[in-house]
């Protein structure tokens, strides 16, 4: 007889005593020992493990009210943004094959699409603003009739969405480790975007003007703040997102800049020198840091490089329409809209238009003067009608249509600060004009954030072009 064979309660282990049983183990039969008596005696002890963890986090609360709402703000901030950039490609997409009826694939005809699309949006709100109706409910009224207007956009552009048309594809395991270092740089980027701006400009001027516009209803130079008067398209986003009722969603739609300017010079760099090429030049663009914290601002710079970009990539486009002898207009038209928008965005894009302008000449320079007149005009007239609304404005709220410069008399200007703005001996030419040849390099490399030299941390990178061009002929 096998030890398998007994009862329960009389195995052992090498002889046949009984087991003693468990003090407090219930016994078949023992009567109050079932489930309810179970629960009663363990009761206590679950009020109590709740009682002093509940108490623990009174003490050291988790998360609290104030936190909560920042999290929703956050929240909302994201669907502004999104919901702004989609219309915004919707809306470029139907103005841009107005004229541009040649298809740009991928994302570079994303990139210039939004492009065109946030600069339209900007445009409408200072329109609403000098009208004096920036009003919740009319600026509801003009995104639905913006949306109504790319309606036969929607459809393709959610399709495209569906399918990861605007991702790039890595096809090696190189390019798959570049692609890895742009998903967590642009990550971590997108995280610190949506943190409250604490930066010195935006409160200056890039966030306070919008603020003092939707508190006004309308577009103004209510205070003492001399860039008011600087072009303001960024700004006039960014007094859409705070009529939406987000100011997290301001540094978002400039990181969205910064996506632009990255698809665009990927795409240059692979129409000019192959696939790798366009991974290298991404990679490249993103590993200077001042680029991923502007990005993370509501600054306008990164603005400023994305029409830049844009503008060289038409630019590009044109030059290879003419040597194949196909229409140059079209890429012409582009190439004026996206300086016009720059110009927008910072008045120091007239370096990019005289830049523009001196390769149009060189480029076709045995055309004739006709064909240069011809061009030249193709390019200025939409340049100028888009910085056009920016001039009138100051000149309607300030008496000068480039306020701050080039007058000594203004609204909130005198001749003392004009002076003061364009004093001599306060830069590298009067001081030490050799310089100017190395200043490039000497920002790259000893630049920093915050230091007393040059105010931004570029990186060596931007230097190395060898690294672009790195297995280019491998296609």
């Amino acid at each position: 007889m096998t030890t398998d064979s007994l009862p329960q309660s009389q195995r052992a282990g090498a002889g046949n005593e009984p087991v003693p049983p468990v003090a407090g183990a219930r016994m078949d039969g023992a009567p109050g020992q079932g489930r309810a008596g179970w629960l009663a005696r363990a009761l206590p002890a679950i009020v109590w493990l709740f009682a002093i963890v509940g108490v623990y986090f009174w003490a050291h609360k988790p998360f609290t009210g104030s936190m909560l709402r920042g999290l929703g703000a956050s929240l909302w901030g994201v669907v502004v943004w999104l919901g702004v950039s989609a219309l915004a490609l919707a809306l470029g997409r139907t103005l841009r094959r107005a004229w541009l009826p040649a298809a740009v694939a991928g994302p570079a005809g994303a990139a210039l699409d939004a492009g065109l699309g946030l600069g339209a949006l900007a445009l409408a709100v200072l329109g609403l603003g000098l009208a004096g109706l920036l009003r919740l409910p009319l600026v509801l009224v003009l995104l639905l009739a913006l949306a109504l207007v790319a309606r036969r956009a929607w459809a393709p552009l959610w399709r495209a969405f569906r399918e990861g048309a605007w991702l790039p594809r890595p096809w090696g395991r190189l390019e798959g480790w570049l692609a890895l270092y742009a998903g967590i740089s642009l990550a971590t980027t997108f995280i610190l975007a949506l943190a409250p701006d604490i930066a010195w400009d935006s409160h200056l001027y890039h966030l306070a003007g919008p603020r003092l516009y939707v508190a006004m209803g309308a577009v103004g130079h209510p205070a003492d703040i001399p860039p008011l008067g600087f072009p303001q398209l960024t700004e006039m986003l960014y007094t859409l997102t705070l009529l939406l009722g987000s100011d997290r969603a301001a540094p978002l739609l400039h990181t969205t800049f910064g996506l632009l300017a990255i698809a665009l010079t990927a795409a240059i760099a692979r129409d000019l020198a192959g696939r790798r090429a366009a991974w290298f030049a991404g990679a490249i663009l993103l590993s200077t840091p001042a680029l991923l914290s502007l990005m993370a601002r509501s600054y306008v710079e990164v603005a400023q490089l994305a029409y830049a970009t844009a503008a060289l990539f038409a630019l590009l486009r044109w030059r290879e329409a003419r040597l194949a002898g196909e229409t140059e207009r079209d890429w012409l038209i582009t190439l004026g809209l996206l300086l016009g928008l720059a110009g927008g965005v910072k008045y120091t894009a007239v370096s990019l238009a005289m830049a523009a302008g001196a390769s149009l000449l060189w480029t076709g320079r045995r055309d004739g003067a006709r064909a240069a007149a011809r061009r030249l005009l193709a390019v200025a007239g939409p340049a100028l009608l888009l910085v056009l609304p920016w001039l009138l404005k100051n000149l309607a709220l300030t008496g000068n249509p480039t306020y701050p410069f080039f007058s000594a008399n203004g609204l909130h200007w005198d001749a003392w600060r004009a002076w003061f703005f364009d004093r001599p001996g306060t830069g590298l030419w009067p001081t030490d004009w050799g310089r100017l040849l190395l200043a490039p390099l000497e920002a790259s490399l000893i630049g920093a954030e915050g230091s007393a030299s040059y105010d931004a941390t570029i990186g060596p990178f931007a230097h190395t072009r060898q690294g672009a061009h790195i297995g280019t002929d491998v296609e």
